[in-house]
């Protein structure tokens, strides 16, 4: 009898807790009645248009590229500024180093300019097609310096092993001077030969615009022509 008084009890207390409202309940109904004193307005048309640029003249461009500039934005059928940017940008990734900034008249200050584009367009305004002919002339030049990187990775690693067993040869003869009980001074300069430095890659571009890809260090002569 005591256990079905308990049960029945627990039955109860559970009933009333679904028929109370909780907090949540409470939260909601006062959301909904100040939602209700809010006089929401009519929603208004996002804006579309875009603020009035200056237009592009061919006259901005070296004379070396503005009539390639142009017969490509003919053929390609899109805005000669699309064209314009990637191969300005081409242009001075092929330059690099060997054009720099000294600022001040008197002074050996140096700095090496990294130059960035960007084109800004809707979609369907021919943005990928005018960025892949304008840096069409880099391709040749990308594969190059990729295969010349691997040419020197090679190199590379040959220097390494070459640095290792060179390292444990002379290892060997410090091992045996010790047993012998000869002086090995002449040996502690042979080992202070520094290891050849890690070829770095030559790159011509970065059209990838990630945040892990815009983090990556530039190399020497590189450009940097993302779209957007």
């Amino acid at each position: 009898m005591a256990q079905a008084l308990r049960v029945g009890r627990l039955e109860a207390r559970r009933s009333s807790r679904r028929q109370a409202p909780g907090r949540n309940g409470a939260a909601t109904d006062r959301r909904a009645r100040k939602d209700k004193a809010i006089a929401w307005p009519a929603p208004r048309p996002i804006p579309s248009g875009l603020r009035p640029v200056p237009p592009f003249s061919g006259g901005m461009l070296p004379s070396a590229l503005a009539p390639w500039v142009e017969d490509t934005a003919e053929r390609v059928q899109c805005p000669p500024d699309f064209i314009a940017v990637g191969a300005v940008v081409a242009a001075a990734a092929v330059i690099g180093r060997q054009i720099v900034i000294r600022p001040k008249r008197v002074d050996d200050w140096t700095v090496v300019p990294n130059l960035w584009g960007l084109v800004v367009g809707r979609p369907g305004v021919m943005k990928s097609a005018a960025m892949a002919e304008a840096l069409r002339p880099l391709e040749p030049l990308i594969a190059d310096a990729a295969i010349a990187h691997a040419r020197q990775r090679a190199a590379h690693r040959f220097h390494q092993a070459q640095q290792r067993a060179r390292e444990q040869a002379l290892t060997r003869r410090l091992r045996q001077a010790f047993e012998n009980d000869e002086p090995a001074g002449e040996l502690r300069y042979a080992f202070e030969t520094s290891e050849p430095p890690d070829p770095g890659e030559r790159r011509h571009g970065q059209r990838r615009h990630r945040r892990e890809a815009r983090g990556a260090p530039p190399a020497s002569g590189s450009c940097r022509c993302p779209r957007r």
